[in-house]
């Protein structure tokens, strides 16, 4: 079995990268399973259940599939231009 500080980094990487999705589709996919706003307990609960990860798992790899060609919004620079990384053009 995986050590629980493994999963919990895991689940962790998983909604930051889903978040950070140039695609705000992406997250309402992601909220249908993963709560919105998800807190640290939230992370850690889902990380402590077998079911629950590999339901993360399986919906992170489908978002990613769907919507990873979007690249990733990283916010606004200094002088305000939208900025976002890997989009495939």
């Amino acid at each position: 079995m995986i050590d629980k500080k493994k999963r919990l980094e895991a689940i962790k990487a998983m909604h930051t990268l889903v978040c950070m999705l140039n695609d705000e589709s992406a997250y309402m996919c992601w909220i249908n399973l993963v709560p919105d706003e998800a807190t640290e307990q939230d992370l850690v609960d889902m990380s402590k259940d077998d079911g629950d990860m590999e339901d993360v798992s399986r919906k992170f790899i489908g978002i990613m599939s769907r919507f990873g060609n979007d690249g990733f919004y990283l916010g606004e620079d200094r002088t305000g231009k939208y900025v976002a990384f890997g989009a495939k053009k």
